[in-house]
């Protein structure tokens, strides 16, 4: 082979090198903006129903006095209860769980 043709070899390995770098770079900062571009989990909607069934759940386990506490806390009984507050109502039921659990 000859020193021209080996340098005109040399060249065009050199510049695939470079687009090939180029192009994995390109990839990554894609699949970076992708993963940061994925939805995130929505929250589950706390239904009216799932709320008083933890509610009752509670209170057939030996929580009813502190049940009766939470409801009054958001409202007069449970109709009374905006569904803004389910999470809140959700929270102070895990709470008493935790508490029965020995760790408050």
């Amino acid at each position: 082979m000859k020193n021209a043709d080996t340098a005109v070899l040399k060249e065009a390995f050199e510049a695939l090198s470079k687009s090939a770098a180029m192009v994995a770079a390109a990839l990554r900062a894609e699949s970076a903006a992708d993963a940061e571009a994925k939805p995130q989990p929505k929250e589950e909607k706390l239904s009216a129903e799932k709320v008083r069934g933890m509610l009752a759940a509670k209170t057939a386990g030996g929580f009813k006095a502190e049940v009766k506490q939470i409801v009054n806390r958001f409202g007069k009984n449970f109709t009374a209860i905006s569904p803004e507050d389910y999470p809140a109502v959700v929270e102070e039921l895990s709470k008493l769980t935790e508490k029965a659990a020995g760790n408050e």
